[in-house]
C-alpha cells in the first residue's frame, strides 16, 4: 500500500496595515527628535560663531574708540570748538562745556557714519556711484557694510570720515563665514551665524526710553543688551557717558539753536522732537552691534528706521509691552523676538 506524501504549505504571514503604520509611525519620531537635535547643535554653533565675531568686531571699535578719545585729549578737535566760542559772544556760563559736547558727538557721529544713517542719499557709494539704498536687503545691510568699511578700510564711502583724526585700518582677520554681500551690491558686511548682515546702533537710546519721553522698564530693555546693566541703578541709567555733567540736558532750545545755525554739525541737537536728534540727552547709551538671532527676525527696528534702536513692540498683529513688568505675562518684551537678539556686549561677557 502507498502512502501519499502529504506536503501541506503554509502561507507566508506579511505585516499587516497596522503594524506597518507603527513603525512608520516610531520612525517619524526617531527622524523628528533626530532633526531637533540637529537643529539645536546647529544654532548652537550658529550662535557660538556670532558671538566670536561680535567680540572680534567689539575688539575693534573698542580700538577706535580709545583713539578717539586720544585724538580729543591731544586737543585735535580744539580750533573746532575755539571757533564756536568765539563767534557765540554770550550764552551760558557752560557754554564752553556744551559746545565742547556737540563737538565730541557730532566728530563720534561722522566718525561712525551717523550722518549717512541719517541721509543715506548723502552717501557717495564708491563702487556703484549713488542709490546705495534701494531695496529692503539694501536697507538691512546698508548699517553693516559701513561699519565694515571703517574696521577693516579706516573710510566711509572711499574717504576718511573725520580728517582730523587718523584711521588705519583692521589688522584682525575673518572667515568667509564673517562676511559677505547679502544684496549684492558690491559692498561687504559682516554677517552672522545665520549669514544675515549685522547692524548697528551709535546711540540706542529707544533701549531705554521706548515711549519716546520717559525711562520704561529701562533695567529690563537695556539688560537684553548689556547684561551688567540689570544691577545699575537708575541713576546711572540716566547717564550720558559721553556727557556726564548733563550739560545737553540743562541746555535751552535757544541755546542749542544757536549751536545748530553755525552749520558746523552732521545732525541736528533737539531733545523735544521725536524721535530725538541725535539721541535723548539724559539716557544711559553705548554703541551696539546687533544679530537677528536664531529666529532671524529682529526685536529692534532697521538703523535707517530708527537710529536709536527703537524696539519692535508689535509682531503679527500682537503688541508687546515696554513697562509689563511680569515675566511670565504673554506681552512681556522677554517673549518677543529681541529676546534671542545677540550684540557685541553680550557676546564679549559670553552672556
Amino acid at each position: 500500500m502507498k502512502t501519499a506524501d502529504v506536503t501541506i504549505k503554509q502561507k507566508k504571514r506579511g505585516f499587516t496595515l497596522v503594524e506597518i503604520m507603527i513603525v512608520l509611525t516610531i520612525m517619524a519620531v526617531i527622524m523628528g527628535i533626530f532633526t531637533v537635535v540637529i537643529g539645536n547643535v546647529l544654532n548652537s554653533g550658529r550662535e557660538t560663531q556670532t558671538r566670536a565675531t561680535l567680540k572680534k568686531i567689539d575688539e575693534l571699535v573698542q580700538d577706535r574708540l580709545r583713539a578717539f578719545r586720544l585724538a580729543k585729549e591731544r586737543g585735535r578737535f580744539q580750533g573746532t570748538i575755539q571757533d564756536l566760542s568765539r563767534n557765540w559772544s554770550s550764552g551760558p556760563n557752560y557754554k564752553d562745556d556744551l559746545i565742547s559736547v556737540c563737538v565730541h558727538k557730532h566728530y563720534m557721529g561722522k566718525y561712525f557714519g551717523m550722518d549717512y544713517l541719517l541721509d543715506p542719499s548723502s552717501y557717495n557709494d564708491p563702487v556703484n556711484g549713488a542709490n546705495a539704498v534701494g531695496t529692503s536687503a539694501e536697507e538691512a545691510a546698508f548699517s553693516s557694510e559701513i561699519l565694515y568699511e571703517l574696521l577693516m578700510k579706516g573710510t566711509i564711502a572711499g574717504e576718511n570720515p573725520v580728517p582730523l583724526l587718523s584711521i588705519t585700518a583692521a589688522e584682525t582677520d575673518f572667515s568667509s563665514n564673517e562676511i559677505g554681500d547679502t544684496d549684492g551690491d558690491g559692498r561687504l558686511e559682516f554677517l552672522d551665524g545665520w549669514g544675515n548682515p549685522l547692524r548697528m546702533y551709535l546711540w540706542p537710546t529707544f533701549l531705554t526710553r521706548p515711549d519716546g519721553t520717559n525711562l520704561i522698564g529701562g533695567n529690563l530693555l537695556l539688560r537684553l543688551y548689556i547684561p551688567a546693566a540689570a544691577d545699575k541703578p537708575d541713576n546711572v541709567l540716566e547717564t550720558d557717558p559721553d556727557d556726564p555733567k548733563g550739560i545737553l540736558s540743562q541746555a535751552t532750545a535757544s541755546e542749542l539753536g544757536v549751536l545748530n545755525s553755525a552749520g558746523v554739525f552732521a545732525f541736528t541737537f533737539d531733545d523735544a522732537v521725536t524721535p530725538p536728534e541725535p539721541h535723548h540727552f539724559d539716557t544711559y547709551h553705548t554703541m551696539v552691534v546687533v544679530s537677528a538671532g536664531q529666529d532671524q527676525t529682529l526685536g529692534v527696528k532697521e538703523p535707517l528706521e530708527s537710529i536709536l534702536a527703537e524696539p519692535e513692540l508689535v509682531f503679527g498683529g500682537f503688541t508687546f509691552d515696554p513697562a509689563q513688568t511680569d515675566s511670565t505675562s504673554a506681552d512681556h518684551i522677554y517673549n518677543s523676538p529681541i529676546n534671542d537678539d545677540i550684540t557685541n556686549h553680550q557676546g564679549t561677557r559670553g552672556n
